[in-house]
């Protein structure tokens, strides 16, 4: 429906006012057929009706949400698409409340910069009946100058619909959601973006070295904060089964009269506000014996990812020791060491990892890494590689089972990651571009079968490093439906 500005502000304030009175019959509506999922029709003045729509652009450039008033309580079902795009929707709960007008805001993941998208609004029963829609249209705007300068193009149709990436660059400095084609629909800026995951309730934890941990919805607003300061975080945050938040801080103590940093993890709460350390590099390692190539008072492991088991049980990365460990659920006990030094299981050569990041125990006895390769100087030129290693819990053993390497080779020595797909292939990531930090570029990633056939293909150009590529399902809960 199209209307006036002033019909829609006369409308709208008198709908608000309106929405404290319950007890109000409801205004007689016009007669008709409503769209129905069961093909029935149904009349006008029986199904909730939506009133207004006003669209709300102030979050930024990407960021569109609907201002929704509807004659009484429902639920919203808005379909929008664009020419090139996909035809994407979001629903919100049935709202049983029987209020006499309602409003709902409903924001629109996964749009594209300067597009012009069409959107129909309807009303959504708890049987799934359908009102008449309400369209209008909504047009982005242009991306920030700094990430506009930035290139991602790819080849292939990938499994998963967007990925998300950590920058770094001169121009642009944060996260970033792309979708399957290499557009950008979605972006939070950042000093330094060392990591990030996504709680029960969908909202994105987002670990930036200067400014710490910020929760933020997909549509943006910061809900909650954890400064960086007092824990000297930095590396990674991982989302625990009972939706609290752990994240790798580092942490000094003086040994024979020498201060070494290693590193803790800790657990907070943003519920209730609680930060608790749970475990201490310090509790179960020593400087003298366990150290790397690149081991130093001052960067004694570089741990650099966490992730939870398939028991509960968190896994660990050192970068500066090339090895893995799993640490009990709660924290006691040290399950397993992979390879490095003091390795509790015996590890074969092509096993061995030379620095590594994102590892994970993707199933039983199954660990994924990231093999940077930045310390095998017995390799016949440098290389990087996905790499998935079965772990034997009764003989203590662990072998090469698949690993990933694009041709030609991309030499990574830093940063980087390898991610389980739910259809059981794999999406690896190499994060350095030419001549950053000694690696030889591209920034890449790869979706790969077991084979080791590549599906998706992305390369980015601009920034300086892509900390991580992660699969997801969607930014807000969209989903995309076939079009009209």
């Amino acid at each position: 429906m199209l209307r006036g500005r002033l019909r829609i502000a006369l409308a709208l304030a008198s709908a608000l006012a309106l929405s404290h009175c319950d007890s109000l019959n409801d205004a007689p509506g016009a007669v008709g057929p409503y769209a129905h999922q069961t093909g029935t029709p149904v009349a006008f003045d029986t199904l909730p009706r939506v009133e207004t729509v006003i669209v709300d652009s102030s979050r930024g450039p990407l960021f569109r949400t609907l201002r929704v008033l509807l004659d009484r309580a429902a639920g919203i079902q808005v379909d929008y698409w664009a020419s090139g795009a996909p035809h994407l929707r979001v629903t919100t709960p049935v709202d049983t409340s029987g209020k006499r007008y309602v409003t709902d805001s409903v924001f629109l993941p996964r749009l594209r910069a300067s597009t012009a998208y069409t959107y129909e609004v309807r009303t959504v029963e708890p049987d799934g009946a359908l009102g008449a829609p309400d369209s209008g249209t909504v047009t982005t705007g242009a991306l920030p100058s700094g990430l506009a300068g930035y290139q991602f193009s790819v080849q292939g149709t990938p499994s998963f619909p967007l990925a998300m990436l950590e920058l770094w660059g001169a121009s642009f400095n944060g996260w970033v959601i792309i979708d399957a084609t290499g557009q950008v629909v979605w972006y939070a800026p950042a000093c330094n973006a060392l990591g990030s995951t996504r709680r029960a309730n969908g909202n994105f934890v987002l670990l930036d070295t200067c400014a710490g941990l910020r929760e933020v919805t997909p549509d943006g607003r910061l809900v909650d904060s954890l400064p960086a300061g007092p824990y000297q975080m930095n590396h990674d945050v991982v989302a625990t089964p009972q939706n609290t938040l752990l994240f790798i801080a580092e942490e000094s103590r003086v040994l024979n009269d020498t201060s070494w940093t290693g590193n803790a993890i800790w657990e907070w709460n943003p519920e209730t506000g609680s930060v608790v350390k749970r475990w201490s590099t310090f509790d179960v390692l020593s400087p003298a014996v366990d150290r790397g190539p690149a081991s130093s008072p001052g960067d004694w492991l570089h741990a650099n990812s966490l992730a939870i088991g398939p028991r509960g049980n968190v896994v660990v990365s050192f970068l500066y020791t090339g090895q893995v460990i799993s640490l009990s659920p709660d924290f006691t006990t040290v399950e397993w060491r992979l390879g490095g030094p003091n390795s509790t299981i015996a590890v074969d050569s092509g096993a061995q990892t030379y620095g590594q990041h994102t590892a994970a125990e993707v199933g039983p006895d199954t660990v994924l890494v990231f093999d940077n390769m930045t310390y095998d100087s017995t390799a016949a030129g440098h290389y990087s590689r996905g790499l998935e290693i079965a772990l034997d819990p009764v003989a203590h053993t662990a072998h090469k089972v698949w690993e990933f390497r694009p041709g030609p080779d991309i030499w990574a020595p830093y940063v980087g990651s390898d991610r389980p797909l739910p259809n059981g292939d794999r999406l690896v990531s190499f994060g350095l571009s030419a001549g950053t930090a000694g690696g030889s570029g591209p920034i890449a990633a790869y979706e790969v079968t077991a084979s080791g056939a590549v599906v998706w293909h992305l390369e980015v150009s601009g920034p300086l490093w892509n900390y991580r590529t992660t699969p997801l399902s969607s930014v807000g809960g969209e989903v995309e439906v076939p079009a009209h």
